[in-house]
Protein backbone atom coordinates (compact mmCIF):
# COMPACT_ATOMS: atom_id res chain seq x y z
CA UNK A 1 0.00 0.00 0.00
CA UNK A 2 1.40 3.33 -1.00
CA UNK A 3 0.14 6.37 0.89
CA UNK A 4 0.93 9.74 -0.65
CA UNK A 5 0.21 13.14 0.77
CA UNK A 6 -0.92 15.94 -1.54
CA UNK A 7 1.83 18.49 -2.25
CA UNK A 8 -0.15 21.28 -0.64
CA UNK A 9 -1.13 19.19 2.36
CA UNK A 10 -4.76 19.25 1.24
CA UNK A 11 -5.35 15.53 1.04
CA UNK A 12 -4.00 12.04 0.87
CA UNK A 13 -4.15 9.30 -1.71
CA UNK A 14 -3.66 5.58 -1.28
CA UNK A 15 -2.75 3.47 -4.26
CA UNK A 16 -2.07 -0.21 -4.79
CA UNK A 17 -4.57 -1.22 -2.14
CA UNK A 18 -4.83 -4.82 -3.30
CA UNK A 19 -3.75 -6.25 0.06
CA UNK A 20 -6.44 -4.46 2.05
CA UNK A 21 -9.08 -7.01 1.04
CA UNK A 22 -7.39 -9.65 3.18
CA UNK A 23 -6.63 -7.47 6.19
CA UNK A 24 -8.66 -7.91 9.36
CA UNK A 25 -11.23 -5.18 9.98
CA UNK A 26 -8.94 -3.31 12.39
CA UNK A 27 -6.30 -3.07 9.63
CA UNK A 28 -8.81 -1.53 7.26
CA UNK A 29 -9.95 0.90 9.96
CA UNK A 30 -6.30 1.88 10.48
CA UNK A 31 -5.90 2.58 6.75
CA UNK A 32 -9.00 4.78 6.75
CA UNK A 33 -7.66 6.63 9.80
CA UNK A 34 -4.27 7.15 8.13
CA UNK A 35 -5.94 8.55 5.03
CA UNK A 36 -7.75 11.09 7.18
CA UNK A 37 -4.75 11.99 9.37
CA UNK A 38 -2.47 12.43 6.36
CA UNK A 39 -4.50 15.51 5.47
CA UNK A 40 -3.69 17.42 8.67
CA UNK A 41 -4.25 20.33 9.10
CA UNK A 42 -7.90 19.87 8.21
CA UNK A 43 -9.28 22.03 5.44
CA UNK A 44 -12.60 22.35 3.67
CA UNK A 45 -11.22 20.93 0.43
CA UNK A 46 -9.51 17.90 1.96
CA UNK A 47 -9.49 14.97 -0.38
CA UNK A 48 -9.09 11.46 0.98
CA UNK A 49 -8.93 9.03 -1.88
CA UNK A 50 -8.15 5.51 -2.87
CA UNK A 51 -7.25 4.37 -6.38
CA UNK A 52 -8.10 0.72 -6.96
CA UNK A 53 -6.96 -1.29 -9.98
CA UNK A 54 -9.35 -4.28 -10.08
CA UNK A 55 -8.03 -6.06 -13.18
CA UNK A 56 -4.40 -5.94 -12.12
CA UNK A 57 -5.24 -6.77 -8.50
CA UNK A 58 -7.15 -9.90 -9.49
CA UNK A 59 -4.36 -10.95 -11.84
CA UNK A 60 -1.48 -10.43 -9.40
CA UNK A 61 -3.07 -11.23 -6.05
CA UNK A 62 -1.89 -14.58 -4.71
CA UNK A 63 -0.16 -15.65 -7.90
CA UNK A 64 2.49 -17.53 -5.95
CA UNK A 65 0.11 -18.96 -3.34
CA UNK A 66 -0.67 -22.62 -3.14
CA UNK A 67 -4.38 -23.43 -2.94
CA UNK A 68 -6.58 -21.82 -1.80
CA UNK A 69 -5.39 -18.78 -3.79
CA UNK A 70 -6.15 -15.27 -2.61
CA UNK A 71 -7.94 -13.08 -5.13
CA UNK A 72 -9.34 -9.73 -4.24
CA UNK A 73 -9.78 -6.03 -4.73
CA UNK A 74 -9.39 -3.40 -2.06
CA UNK A 75 -12.45 -2.67 0.09
CA UNK A 76 -14.28 -0.33 -2.24
CA UNK A 77 -17.68 -0.51 -0.54
CA UNK A 78 -16.26 0.13 2.93
CA UNK A 79 -14.11 3.05 1.74
CA UNK A 80 -17.10 4.64 0.02
CA UNK A 81 -19.12 4.25 3.22
CA UNK A 82 -16.27 5.98 5.10
CA UNK A 83 -16.60 8.95 2.70
CA UNK A 84 -13.28 8.27 1.02
CA UNK A 85 -13.21 9.11 -2.69
CA UNK A 86 -12.65 5.82 -4.50
CA UNK A 87 -11.93 5.48 -8.18
CA UNK A 88 -10.85 2.69 -10.45
CA UNK A 89 -7.73 2.83 -12.57
CA UNK A 90 -6.04 0.77 -15.25
CA UNK A 91 -2.44 1.69 -15.93
CA UNK A 92 -1.12 -1.74 -16.89
CA UNK A 93 -1.96 -2.36 -20.52
CA UNK A 94 -0.27 -5.30 -22.21
CA UNK A 95 2.71 -5.39 -19.87
CA UNK A 96 4.15 -8.02 -17.47
CA UNK A 97 1.85 -6.97 -14.64
CA UNK A 98 -1.30 -7.38 -16.74
CA UNK A 99 -0.78 -8.82 -20.23
CA UNK A 100 -4.54 -8.89 -20.94
CA UNK A 101 -5.06 -5.12 -20.65
CA UNK A 102 -7.07 -3.31 -23.31
CA UNK A 103 -7.35 0.17 -21.71
CA UNK A 104 -11.13 -0.25 -21.64
CA UNK A 105 -12.40 1.28 -18.42
CA UNK A 106 -15.73 -0.54 -18.76
CA UNK A 107 -13.82 -3.80 -18.24
CA UNK A 108 -12.28 -2.31 -15.12
CA UNK A 109 -15.68 -1.19 -13.84
CA UNK A 110 -17.19 -4.61 -14.65
CA UNK A 111 -14.49 -6.41 -12.63
CA UNK A 112 -14.70 -3.90 -9.77
CA UNK A 113 -18.47 -4.31 -9.56
CA UNK A 114 -18.18 -8.09 -9.78
CA UNK A 115 -15.72 -8.21 -6.89
CA UNK A 116 -16.95 -5.43 -4.63
CA UNK A 117 -20.34 -3.97 -5.51
CA UNK A 118 -22.88 -6.78 -5.63
CA UNK A 119 -26.39 -5.34 -5.34
CA UNK A 120 -28.18 -3.48 -8.16
CA UNK A 121 -28.06 -0.23 -6.21
CA UNK A 122 -24.35 -0.68 -5.52
CA UNK A 123 -23.67 -1.38 -9.19
CA UNK A 124 -25.49 1.80 -10.18
CA UNK A 125 -23.49 3.66 -7.53
CA UNK A 126 -20.35 2.04 -8.93
CA UNK A 127 -20.86 3.99 -12.12
CA UNK A 128 -20.16 7.12 -10.07
CA UNK A 129 -16.60 5.88 -9.67
CA UNK A 130 -15.88 7.29 -13.13
CA UNK A 131 -16.88 10.72 -11.82
CA UNK A 132 -14.82 10.12 -8.67
CA UNK A 133 -11.79 9.77 -10.94
CA UNK A 134 -12.20 13.35 -12.10
CA UNK A 135 -12.06 14.45 -8.44
CA UNK A 136 -8.92 12.46 -7.78
CA UNK A 137 -6.55 14.92 -9.43
CA UNK A 138 -8.53 17.98 -10.53
CA UNK A 139 -5.38 20.04 -11.12
CA UNK A 140 -4.76 17.94 -14.21
CA UNK A 141 -8.11 19.00 -15.64
CA UNK A 142 -7.37 22.74 -15.56
CA UNK A 143 -7.03 24.55 -18.85
CA UNK A 144 -3.51 25.44 -19.92
CA UNK A 145 -0.26 23.72 -19.28
CA UNK A 146 0.59 20.19 -20.28
CA UNK A 147 -1.92 17.67 -19.06
CA UNK A 148 -0.56 14.31 -18.00
CA UNK A 149 -3.88 12.44 -17.88
CA UNK A 150 -7.28 13.25 -19.23
CA UNK A 151 -10.14 11.51 -17.43
CA UNK A 152 -12.98 10.63 -19.73
CA UNK A 153 -16.51 10.15 -18.44
CA UNK A 154 -17.60 6.77 -19.68
CA UNK A 155 -20.82 6.24 -21.65
CA UNK A 156 -22.13 4.02 -18.89
CA UNK A 157 -25.63 4.60 -17.70
CA UNK A 158 -26.80 1.95 -15.34
CA UNK A 159 -26.28 -1.76 -15.36
CA UNK A 160 -27.01 -2.33 -19.06
CA UNK A 161 -23.94 -0.42 -20.29
CA UNK A 162 -21.58 -2.21 -17.94
CA UNK A 163 -23.05 -5.61 -18.72
CA UNK A 164 -22.94 -5.10 -22.50
CA UNK A 165 -19.50 -3.44 -22.50
CA UNK A 166 -20.65 -0.60 -24.76
CA UNK A 167 -17.87 0.29 -27.25
CA UNK A 168 -16.00 3.56 -26.79
CA UNK A 169 -17.22 6.17 -29.28
CA UNK A 170 -14.52 8.76 -28.78
CA UNK A 171 -11.04 8.80 -27.41
CA UNK A 172 -9.88 12.20 -26.21
CA UNK A 173 -6.20 12.88 -26.01
CA UNK A 174 -4.29 16.00 -24.95
CA UNK A 175 -7.45 17.76 -23.86
CA UNK A 176 -9.16 18.44 -27.16
CA UNK A 177 -7.97 16.05 -29.85
CA UNK A 178 -11.26 14.20 -30.44
CA UNK A 179 -11.25 11.23 -32.75
CA UNK A 180 -13.67 8.49 -33.44
CA UNK A 181 -12.33 5.54 -31.45
CA UNK A 182 -13.10 3.12 -34.28
CA UNK A 183 -11.20 5.17 -36.86
CA UNK A 184 -8.62 6.95 -34.72
CA UNK A 185 -4.95 6.10 -34.74
CA UNK A 186 -4.56 5.78 -30.99
CA UNK A 187 -6.02 3.41 -28.42
CA UNK A 188 -9.42 4.25 -27.03
CA UNK A 189 -8.55 4.98 -23.42
CA UNK A 190 -10.47 6.43 -20.55
CA UNK A 191 -8.04 7.33 -17.80
CA UNK A 192 -9.30 7.08 -14.31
Amino acid sequence: MALRRDRGGAGAEAGDGSESHRQPHHGDALLQRRLRLAAVPPAENVRHQLVANPLVNIHLQGRFDSYPKRRGVTRVKEMLEAEINVCFGHDDVFDPRYPLGTANMLQVLHMGCTCQLMGYGQIDDGLKLTHHSARTQPERLRAGGRQQRQPVILPAERLRRVRRQTPVRYSIRRGGDRRNAAGGNHAAFAAG
